[in-house]
């Protein structure tokens, strides 16, 4: 068996084997006795065709199927005694058999590249600074607190400490409903700041089972070019639910 590792590059292995026929014979004659248990052939009861007729019809697939297998677990043997460390899944390239002669195959796999500690000693790093406010420990308080808030069931949107349920349509610029373009059960915490303010205003006073409509914007790029596309939806308020927070004591924190 000939044995060749190359590195093209710094993650990645390749070997090259060359099997002679004589080396992969006994797989080879193993598979034929496997297959042959299962192949019926007209004439012959299951399992006891003639080795020469299960060669003539099914010869060429039977050797194909068992040179990657031996491919396979020759690279596998190669790797535990090279104490190789494929960190990828390998794959099986350039098979090339020939029936009588030779097995030959390629397989490629991505290696851990070796890194070079260069002399880091006497380099200068500048230590960062972190700097917050007020403000942005009460947005961070606030943040926590929110997975700790209690709901109560209410009638009416008073303010934005609610959280509501709604069922959206999309309505073209007519009011008209757009079919299949609709989604039930959307919980919408109207404390967050990241929700469209749309929402907040027209949600403001609104009773169960009331709707409000809202625009949605979207902006984006194909390449170099901005698309912008704006939508329409109509809401309907199923559900509404008074936020409370819990009272911010040294246990919570």
């Amino acid at each position: 068996m000939e044995v060749n590792i190359n590195q093209p590059k710094a993650d990645q292995q390749e070997i090259d084997v060359t099997l002679s026929y004589q080396e992969i014979q006994p797989e080879i004659d193993e598979a034929y006795r496997k297959e042959s248990k299962s192949i019926a052939i007209d004439g012959f009861r299951k399992g006891k065709a003639p080795m020469s007729i299960i060669k003539k019809l099914y010869g060429e697939a039977i050797e194909y199927k068992a040179s990657e297998d031996i491919s396979i677990k020759k690279f596998w043997d190669i790797v535990e005694e090279k104490q190789l460390k494929p960190i990828s899944t390998p794959q099986l390239l350039d098979l090339n058999y020939v029936p009588g002669e030779k097995l030959s195959f390629k397989v490629s796999f991505e290696v851990k590249p070796k890194l070079e500690l260069k002399d880091y000693k006497g380099i200068e790093i500048k230590k960062p600074i972190f700097k917050f406010t007020d403000e942005d420990v009460k947005k961070e308080i606030d943040q926590m607190l929110k997975s700790y808030y209690t709901f109560e069931p209410a009638e009416q949107v008073t303010d934005t400490n609610y959280r509501i349920t709604v069922n959206l349509k999309r309505i073209d610029e007519n009011g008209n409903f757009i079919i299949g373009q609709s989604t039930d059960n959307i919980v919408i915490d109207l404390s967050d700041e990241k929700v469209n303010p749309q929402i907040k205003e027209n949600a403001l006073n609104k009773k169960l089972n009331e709707t409000f409509n809202f625009d949605f914007v979207d902006e984006h790029y194909h390449g170099e070019e901005l698309h912008r596309e704006e939508y329409h939806y109509q809401a309907v308020i199923t559900k509404i639910e008074k936020s409370t927070p819990p009272e911010l004591t040294e246990e919570l924190i």
